[in-house]
């Protein structure tokens, strides 16, 4: 079975499309007109190039290609909104995803790490989640390749910014507290990108950042993997943008988030997650005109 190197994946990634990557968080259940509604919204900010489209499963991927004629960039499914134990997609649902044309399959690691594992007494799993889900989505995606070489399919690790913060104290009465340290989440961050990349992740992707020091542990951390493994692997990192004000739960604005991140290797940098599609369009316009990287945007559904 072919294996795709991820030393190869980055110049490649980079032909795949030319513009803004698009995604929806769109749940089965989810009106089809409100994901057209957002791939109208990703055609008009963006300057030129290519839109693709991302779901949160399957069920609609067809239907949705043929009706709107734009490429799928990426498509992950969720087997359990919920967020139980196994969080990673079957073999048969990655096939059906490479099947509906995606060409990177997002593992369903959001959670996978020690420090947000913790609450469910799964710490001693973390690797093997990370290992596994990656394993599956590389083995759909090499199949896919071999099928048609003209259209490589990639697999896009997912890293979640874990459910503690670095800069925020948790305690108002105790501003000064902290209930993780730098090092702590690098070492959280280490064990899931060595698994993701074991597994057979092409690319990483750090989202849902809330916290840029988080954020910024997590590049650290892949940093010192890809050293140690003697390869560059390239990133997509998605902040989140808290509301209407255009700064991040920890205080920062787009331009700043920009700046403490502009040292990764990063492949596309986006916006996803709190707002909808219509309330995130001025800040994906800002991030469009502040950054030289790909965009990728992905809003809550409504």
């Amino acid at each position: 079975m072919a294996n795709i190197k991820n030393k190869k994946a980055y110049p490649v990634l980079k032909k795949i499309k030319n513009g803004l990557v698009v995604s929806c968080q769109a749940w089965p259940d989810s009106p089809l007109h409100g994901v057209i509604y957002m791939l109208a919204m990703a055609k008009a900010a963006q300057k030129g190039g290519a839109v693709g489209l991302q779901l949160n499963g399957s069920e609609d991927i067809s239907e949705i290609s043929r009706q709107v004629n734009l490429p799928i960039i990426g498509i992950h499914k969720y087997l359990d909104p919920r967020g139980r134990f196994w969080i990673t997609p079957s073999f048969k649902e990655a096939k059906q995803i490479s099947e509906a044309g995606a060409d990177i399959i997002e593992t369903n690691t959001f959670s996978s790490n020690r420090i947000s594992q913790g609450d469910y007494h799964f710490e001693e799993c973390v690797y093997e989640m990370n290992f596994s889900a990656a394993k599956l989505a590389r083995d759909a995606a090499d199949r896919f390749t071999i099928k048609d070489p003209s259209k490589p399919r990639f697999v896009a690790g997912s890293m979640g910014p874990t459910n503690k913060t670095a800069s925020l104290s948790p305690d108002v009465n105790n501003p000064g507290f902290r209930s993780i340290t730098f090092d702590d989440l690098v070492e959280a961050y280490a064990e899931q990108a060595r698994g993701l990349i074991d597994g057979g992740a092409d690319i990483l992707v750090v989202e849902t950042i809330f916290d840029t020091l988080n954020a910024k542990a997590a590049l650290y951390a892949i940093e010192q993997i890809s050293s140690s493994k003697k390869i560059k692997i390239p990133l997509i990192v998605s902040v989140t943008i808290t509301d209407a004000s255009g700064r991040t739960l920890s205080g920062q604005t787009l331009q700043a988030f920009l700046h403490s991140v502009a040292h990764a290797n990063i492949l596309a940098i986006g916006i996803n997650c709190s707002l909808g599609a219509k309330e995130m369009r001025p800040f994906l316009e800002e991030l469009s005109r502040k950054t030289d990287h790909y965009v990728s945007v992905y809003p809550n559904a409504g």
